[in-house]
């Protein structure tokens, strides 16, 4: 067989299949080894088109065109783990990492730590990444300490289901409290109660206990987030707050406050679910109409302030008297 183009030559031979006429045996084969078969096939033995098998392949070296030069050298990789090989990719992958920790050296902002910790995290460096720089301020630090803990617990636990997912909330627990020192307080809901249990559970006073002309005793809930909390000498986590309640009309006008300087709250973890309960007192003097119950709350610790309102209704006598109507 002449040589291929371009200096290859292919040698190949076929062998036949060989058959068996109807007459020579009545049986049809069940199986075939190597060979295309077909449920047509008829009961010959075999399938009924011969199959050519390449047996052998001989390649040829062409020399360039031009004359004298040499052929690239080629590394052996015989008997050698292709993975054991540098790849360009590889290469391209430790510029970039060695890049990114040239800007920080340079810059020492945030911008520039965290586009190195999010690239060592892609490349399941975790602890490099864990490893932020202490030029950061430390809540920043903190954060995004928070931040790269949080994702690899989640893309573990995302790569093995095995895993119970306890390390990836402990993490977010973690990420949550560092991302609420940043924000402000949140006062989430406001009640008027007779009765306060714990958080989330109290009774709350009936429409026929807020009458005009009279003192009214209530117990004012409130639910706060975001709070800062730091260890006291005895281990602690200790918060530490300040409130002010305001009454005032549907028009804006401030009738009735009431202050409290400092409350004080100590824990032994940080608190997921923070509320206060503070006995008020309505003097008789206000009069029959519609209020707006002003809650604020200054964080001591972080110097930071959130509130919130809620409606409520003073009732003339004579309207409770008479029976329910729209409103509390």
């Amino acid at each position: 067989m002449p040589p291929a183009a371009g200096g290859k030559s292919l040698s190949a031979t076929k062998t036949p299949t060989d058959t068996t006429t109807a007459s020579q045996s009545t049986a049809r084969a069940a199986a075939f080894a190597n060979t295309q078969v077909s449920v047509s096939d008829s009961g010959t033995g075999g399938p009924s088109m011969p199959i050519p098998a390449v047996e052998s392949v001989t390649i040829r070296w062409k020399e360039p065109e031009n004359a004298g030069t040499t052929p690239p050298a080629r590394t052996n990789t015989t008997n050698a783990p292709l993975d054991m090989q540098p790849s360009a990719t590889d290469a391209s992958l430790e510029r970039i990492v060695a890049l990114l920790q040239q800007q920080l050296e340079s810059n020492k902002d945030f911008a520039a730590e965290w586009r190195l910790r999010m690239v060592q995290l892609a490349l399941d460096r975790d602890a490099d990444a864990a490893n932020v720089s202490a030029n950061l301020p430390d809540d920043s630090r903190t954060l995004l300490t928070a931040i790269v803990g949080s994702a690899a617990a989640a893309r573990n636990m995302m790569r093995n289901p095995m895993l119970t997912g306890e390390e990836a909330l402990q993490q977010v627990a973690a990420l949550r409290h560092a991302l609420s020192i940043r924000a402000d307080p949140t006062v989430s809901a406001i009640a008027l109660c007779r009765k306060v249990i714990t958080f989330g559970s109290y009774e709350e006073m009936a429409r026929e206990d807020f009458v005009s002309g009279r003192a009214i005793q209530t117990i004012v809930y409130s639910e706060i987030r975001n709070l800062k909390s730091e260890r006291n000498a005895e281990g602690l986590f200790e918060t530490r707050l300040s409130t002010r309640l305001e009454a005032l009309t549907a028009d804006g006008k401030s009738v009735w406050q009431q202050v409290e300087a400092e409350i004080i709250d100590h824990c032994r973890r940080h608190r997921e679910d923070f509320f206060i309960a503070q006995r008020v007192t309505f003097p008789p003097t206000l009069p029959a109409g519609e209020y707006v119950l002003k809650v604020l709350v200054e964080d001591k610790l972080s110097g930071k302030v959130g509130e919130a309102s809620q409606g409520f209704t003073l009732h003339s006598p004579v309207s409770v008297a008479k029976g329910p109507t729209n409103g509390r």
